[in-house]
């Protein structure tokens, strides 16, 4: 009776499982645009082969960057190749069509470029989400899942507003010390017009004060 009801437990979750990924992949895609989105960018980037993977290691070096912009990208254009030639593509063009197609050794080559791509992928994820954790100033727990559980970490990132939140440069100048500094560079400059050509110019480079 107990094996029984474990056959049956384990039909369930065969028959739910495809649903259940299918599910987290559609929240993933669109918290991956969502992301693109808080990034400035158009959303639809975030479906584009390449240009995803291109945007998403922005902040990383040029060569991790690179391998990952192109590894990501042609994974995603194999992807449906890769399913059609597996045996439940076999199975279900052989119901659709009619016959069955015989790609054993094209399903190999496939299956050999995959992993090597997947490979790289790993890889230069390392070094893509440690640089993403360290800009956006985020607990190195989320390196880990980035490189173990993407979808769920873009799902998380996307919908909530903690992360991604960036700072631009402009922001980052807007501090005391350097308006002190940029006031003290100011009163140089002026000195130094003043001692070349007089007053006159510096005068009409501040109109205010030459009516003072």
């Amino acid at each position: 009776m107990h094996s029984v009801n474990m056959i049956k437990l384990i039909d369930l979750v065969r028959i739910l499982l495809p649903y259940f990924t299918a599910l987290c992949t559609i929240f993933a895609t669109v918290g991956f645009w969502r992301m693109f989105r808080k990034w400035n960018q158009p959303g639809y980037l975030s479906l584009l082969p390449f240009a995803r993977g291109w945007i998403f290691a922005r902040d990383s070096r040029p060569k991790p960057r690179l391998v990952y912009t192109i590894s990501d990208g042609i994974v995603l254009l194999m992807t449906p190749a890769f399913y059609y030639f597996s045996a439940t593509g076999r199975t279900a063009a052989h119901r659709f069509l009619g016959y069955t197609i015989y790609m054993d050794s094209s399903l190999l080559v496939l299956t050999v470029i995959w992993c090597i791509l997947q490979a790289c992928v790993f890889v230069s994820s390392i070094f893509v989400s440690r640089r993403l954790c360290e800009v956006n100033e985020t607990n190195k727990f989320w390196m880990i899942c980035w490189i173990l559980v993407p979808n769920l970490t873009k799902i998380i990132w996307g919908f909530s507003e903690k992360y991604l939140k960036r700072k631009t440069p402009a922001v980052q100048t807007s501090s005391g010390q350097d308006d002190a500094a940029r006031n003290k560079n100011n009163i140089r400059n002026e000195d130094a017009l003043r001692r070349a050509f007089g007053n006159l110019i510096v005068f009409k480079l501040q109109p205010g004060a030459a009516r003072q």
